[in-house]
């Protein structure tokens, strides 16, 4: 889940005011916390016993010691620590990176560039006052404006087939908001592609007041479109009323945001993994399986250009539009297509459709080849390599890792 989808409670607004604040600028741990010889063993002990390791070294090409070297490498250049700010044990911070490495191995280098921490709690008990997920990815800089730009088109998208509906001549209100709505759009189509081409920094302000017009004209537009549709073509008043009120309700919130974020325009673009540790290991049990997994890959959606449910291509020849294209059309034939397969929540929006999916190709890549062949395609052609398929954790080994093991809760 992306932070940003959070409800307009005042209580989860301060809880996400305060986890913002925590989620940046950890500094990197002093080399004097790597882990000792005794750490590594176990890690190399590890290693052996992941269907991943074992599948690289099958193939004989030498592809499991880079997987080993790369997870090294995360645990030393990505600070790993807990929800108050310490340093997770090693053991610990050496698993997560080898998640993300299992992830990341096959794609460019830069992959992660923009990861700046992953946070971790004992519980979900914080992370539960956000969502009802044990895991959040936060980002910021001009993506998470571009991302909030195109959640706003994609919400006028789905309009489109009841705009096309209405006779204008019959309805002069609704015309009148149209000729409001028209250069509307058009303004954010312009700033999503300015965006998209590169940092605004010195024009916060200008998208601040145009995020606030739009704000503030929307409700009068649907309205007027809804009355249209209900007198012209006897669409139901509560479907049509609900639709409309939830289209302006999120529309009204989004760009609430972006005027109070103006100058994400100008920044960076960052994330933060923020997961639960015992939601990390119960969810191993389950049919989705990985909480870091999941986290990660909304991650890799950011960094393509912003929330639009699809990744950049892992071969850097081939076509980002393209592949996002095909993951949109994936997407809408899903429910249809992938009820029994994927996991319902899948199925809420793009960007989670994409991160259920990715799940699903590191715990079982096999079914989906099986019975899902065009959505194992687009994360074969995402992440570069097809992971070996293996069982859920029983409940036993569960509870053992989260109480007993080196991996205990801390």
């Amino acid at each position: 889940m992306y932070l940003d989808q959070l409800s307009e409670r005042a209580a989860e607004q301060v809880a996400a005011a305060q986890l913002l604040e925590d989620c940046w600028h950890r500094e990197p741990r002093p080399a004097t916390h790597a882990p000792d010889a005794a750490e590594l063993r176990w890690f190399h002990a590890l290693l052996q016993r992941d269907p991943v390791h074992q599948a690289l070294a099958s193939a004989g090409r030498n592809d499991e010691r880079a997987l080993h070297e790369l997870a090294l490498e995360i645990e030393r250049q990505i600070p790993i620590v807990t929800g108050i700010g310490e340093r997770l044990p090693a053991p610990h911070r050496l698993y997560v990176a080898l998640q993300l490495a299992k992830v990341v191995r096959a794609r460019p280098p830069s992959t992660l560039g923009l990861l700046r921490s992953i946070v971790v709690y004992a519980d979900a008990g914080r992370l539960r006052k956000l969502a009802r997920e044990a895991g959040v990815a936060q980002v910021r800089g001009r993506n998470a404006v571009v991302s909030q730009l195109l959640r706003i088109d994609a919400i006028w998208r789905m309009l489109d087939p009841y705009i096309a509906r209405v006779d204008h001549r019959r309805a002069p209100t609704y015309r009148k908001a149209a000729h409001r709505a028209e250069p509307l759009r058009a303004q954010l189509r312009s700033w999503t592609e300015q965006l998209q081409a590169g940092p605004c920094a010195d024009q916060g302000e200008q998208l601040a007041a145009f995020a606030t017009r739009l704000g503030t004209e929307i409700r009068p537009i649907l309205d007027a479109l809804a009355h249209a549709l209900i007198d012209q073509l006897g669409v139901t008043a509560d479907l049509i009323r609900r639709l409309c009120d939830e289209a302006t309700t999120t529309i009204t919130l989004t760009t609430a945001a972006i005027a109070l974020g103006r100058q994400q325009a100008g920044l960076a673009n960052e994330a933060s993994i923020h997961v639960s540790w015992t939601a990390q290991f119960q969810g191993l049990r389950g049919p989705r399986g990985n909480l870091l997994v999941h986290e990660l890959a909304h991650v890799l959606d950011f960094e393509d250009g912003g929330l639009d449910g699809a990744a950049s291509p892992c071969d850097p020849r081939a076509s980002s539009a393209d592949l996002r294209a095909a993951w949109t059309a994936a997407f809408l034939e899903a429910p249809k297509e992938h009820a029994a397969l994927i996991d319902p929540y899948g199925f809420e929006n793009r960007w989670e459709f994409f991160a259920v999916c990715t799940e699903h190709y590191f715990r079982d890549a096999g079914s989906l080849q099986a019975h899902a062949p065009v959505v194992f395609d687009l994360l074969h052609q995402t992440y570069g390599y097809v992971p070996p398929s293996h069982p859920a954790a029983s409940t036993f080994a569960t509870y053992w890792t989260v109480l007993c093991s080196r991996l205990r809760i801390f």
